[in-house]
């Protein structure tokens, strides 16, 4: 009986050891040590959908840091970056500690992990501004961890450039750095930019680099000088009536849109940046056609676009199910797969490799999937929105009304993970699935709309005292810099809408329509106010 009791203690501790769930998860990659300040990767092999809590927790049992809570995962591998950071962007404490993780609340599994002393730290960044205009400059301040120097490089989005501005010598402590604008001595021209910080100390240990946006937005007046203005008044001529001319129309938009195959009215017929309420409303209260599967399928359900049109060949796109809208072409055909467009999600398994594939990420993907797995959904009639990632804002309609809009931060593509890009097209509400963590960013008000991608308040740091801090993120409202979710404005804006209303009154099942930015002709300024 001894040995019997023996044995099971050391199966128990096998299984322990492994990080694994009783359903088959586990903690499949984690450090062995951490150094707070630079991001590792955690991999999560979940059994199934569900919803993954992660903690530090010391000798004691306690939690000493979340590294996520409440954090949606899907069946099979999932990864998770996490820096060591805990609220208030305090470093955790060295020593030793287990990862414990557990999923939809069940029993914890760990693995054991050691945390060393910080990198270089840089936190508390902030701007005092996110436009730079004529003869304006940005000041950056900053807390750094140690003695050091900070180099500052100036990262240009129009050429994909990197060049270097500064370096600057600092003190453990508080600091700061101003930029006029220019560039070894010459202004830069207008265009989206970002300031790059990384501090580094005398052992050549250096920070994780911190990114300031910045939009250089000048106007130049040309001024004519004295003798080009007396040229001007001697060959004046007299003055002679002409009739004035008739005013031109204003032109149709030359954007095209996403199908030249779709039902009149539909969101895959409607032009991006189309300015006519009524049109954009008769889009947003179409039936959508969406992948179920037949099963009722989970919303994180992965489905493809196939070649051929017996459902062989290559994969063609990857679908979302219940929520991602479908562009129907065409009868079922005799293999029973009928052909349809859509654009593709991306993941970590399913990521453009080659420059042909990634020159045509985003655009609306065509091939068969089985006709019976498709369902018809009717959508909310009362409410709608319309996210358009040229101008980074949300517009909020009832019963064919434009109401007010909203600042939003889509998604922006980091070191070639294009599942980190907000997929354009046309979905619906599925689910609230509420708060959540991301690093060490809490998420609030979470709303399904794309397996992944959620609408979501702006995160925020949680301090030590339960209040939240957005200074991190709010200022980059209006720009892309989500990882896929549209994180969307806290504060009301004039009308007394923010995401927190979204949240209340949104029904399920509302459409959501999402204008790419790419290939646009038209520009923010060309939207005008509802009458």
């Amino acid at each position: 009986m001894r040995r019997l009791c023996l044995l099971l203690i050391i199966l128990a501790l096998c299984t322990f050891a492994s990080g694994s769930f009783a359903g088959g998860g586990e903690i499949s990659v984690a450090p062995h040590v951490l150094r707070p300040g630079k991001a590792y990767e955690i991999v999560i092999q979940a059994p199934a959908q569900g919803e993954a809590r992660l903690r530090l927790a010391d000798a004691s049992g306690e939690t000493a840091a979340i590294v996520v809570d409440a954090y949606p995962v899907q069946a099979g591998d999932n990864s998770i970056a996490y820096d060591g950071m805990m609220t208030g962007e305090i470093p955790v404490p060295e020593g030793e500690y287990t990862l414990c993780l557990s999923l939809d609340g069940g029993e914890e599994t760990s693995v054991s992990m050691r945390v060393g002393a910080p990198y270089p730290l840089l936190t508390h960044v902030m701007s005092t501004t996110g436009t730079l205009g004529l003869d304006e400059s940005a000041t950056v301040t900053f807390q750094a961890s140690v003695d050091g120097t900070v180099r500052i490089e100036l990262r240009s989005y129009a050429d994909d450039t990197q060049s270097l501005l500064a370096q600057l010598p600092v003190s453990a402590g508080q600091a700061a750095y101003t930029w006029d604008g220019t560039l070894d001595g010459a202004p830069v021209a207008d265009g989206d930019y970002a300031l790059v910080f990384t501090l580094s100390e005398g052992n050549a240990m250096a920070s994780m680099s911190h990114y300031v946006m910045l939009e250089v937005q000048r106007t130049v007046v040309e001024e004519t000088s004295a003798e080009q203005s007396a040229l001007f008044v001697e060959v004046t001529p007299t003055p002679v009536p002409t009739p004035s001319p008739t005013p031109e129309p204003t032109p149709a938009p030359t954007n095209a849109p996403y199908s030249q195959n779709a039902k009149a009215g539909s969101f895959w017929a409607l032009t991006p940046g189309e300015t006519d309420d009524a049109k954009i409303w008769e889009a947003l209260t179409q039936p959508i056609v969406v992948y179920d599967g037949g099963l009722d399928a989970a919303a994180k359900t992965h489905a493809y676009l196939m070649e051929n049109p017996d459902g062989t060949g290559e994969m063609v796109a990857q679908l979302h199910a219940q929520s991602q809208g479908l562009n129907v072409i065409g009868e079922e055909n005799e293999y029973g797969y009928i052909l349809v467009e859509a654009f593709s999600n991306y993941d970590e398994d399913y990521n453009p490799v080659t420059e042909e594939e990634k020159a045509e990420a985003f655009d609306v993907k065509r091939g068969y999937v089985k006709a019976s797995a498709l369902k018809t959904v009717e959508v909310n009639q009362e409410y709608g929105i319309l996210i358009d990632k040229l101008t980074q804002r949300l517009y909020l309609y009832h019963n064919g009304e434009r109401v007010t809009e909203m600042l939003v931060a889509t998604g922006l593509i980091q070191d070639e993970k294009y599942y980190c890009e907000t997929i354009p097209g046309e979905y619906i509400t599925i689910s609230r699935t509420g708060g959540f963590w991301s690093g060490n960013m809490y998420c609030d008000m979470a709303i399904r709309i794309n397996g992944g991608i959620l609408l979501h308040e702006v995160p925020c740091k949680i301090r030590d005292d339960g209040s939240h801090d957005y200074s991190s993120f709010e200022g980059y409202l209006g720009t892309k810099q989500s990882h896929g979710c549209i994180r969307i404005q806290r504060l009301k804006n004039e009308d007394g809408y923010n995401h927190a209303w979204l949240w209340n009154n949104l029904p399920l099942k509302t459409r959501v329509i999402i204008w790419d930015d790419l290939n646009r002709v038209d520009s923010p300024t060309t939207w005008y106010p509802n009458p």
